[in-house]
């Protein structure tokens, strides 16, 4: 069942970058560079990317995000949010 939670979740993001001009999807796998904090302010400033709390309430994230581990990564060519999520049982793990 999470795993096609995930699967929503990674359609409705990799969306995203049409509509704004970020991949949820279970585990991070094939990321490519990541760019400083400082770059992903400035592209969510530019509306080149969602802010992360939005992108996560768009594609339905209900795990709670260990914000301080999130980055902005290429993935297949556009810019992915990469966060740690937690489960209801205290366990991280990586999303795109």
């Amino acid at each position: 069942m999470k795993t096609s939670h995930l699967n929503i979740l990674a359609a409705t993001i990799v969306a995203l970058p049409l509509a704004f001009a970020v991949n949820w999807s279970a585990p991070a796998q094939g990321i490519g560079e990541c760019i400083t904090g400082r770059q992903a302010q400035r592209a969510v400033d530019a509306g080149e990317i969602a802010q992360l709390p939005d992108a996560a309430a768009a594609a339905g994230v209900r795990q709670k995000i260990i914000s301080s581990s999130a980055k902005v990564c290429d993935i297949n060519g556009s810019p992915h949010w990469v966060v740690n999520v937690m489960d209801s049982y205290g366990e991280s793990r990586s999303i795109s």
